[in-house]
């Protein structure tokens, strides 16, 4: 998703008020697949859009991601 989509979508969501986390990529280390400044949104079933690296970044994005969503 680019950077314009992203924001785009993040308004939209906004706008229908619906509850999401957006998480950015601030460090990486090799090796990774993921760039500092990637980002992904986090819809409350789950559903990542976006990019912020491999499985065991897209599980602990979704994991840590879905707690902050059900403590509001």
């Amino acid at each position: 998703m680019i950077r314009v989509e992203f924001l785009q979508r993040v308004n939209e969501l906004r706008a229908k008020r619906a509850a999401f986390v957006v998480a950015t990529v601030v460090r990486v280390a090799k090796p990774a697949s993921a760039h500092a400044g990637d980002a992904a949104i986090l819809l409350a079933d789950g559903t990542l859009e976006g990019f912020v690296g491999g499985m065991c970044s897209e599980s602990t994005v979704r994991t840590q991601g879905l707690r902050q969503l059900a403590s509001g």
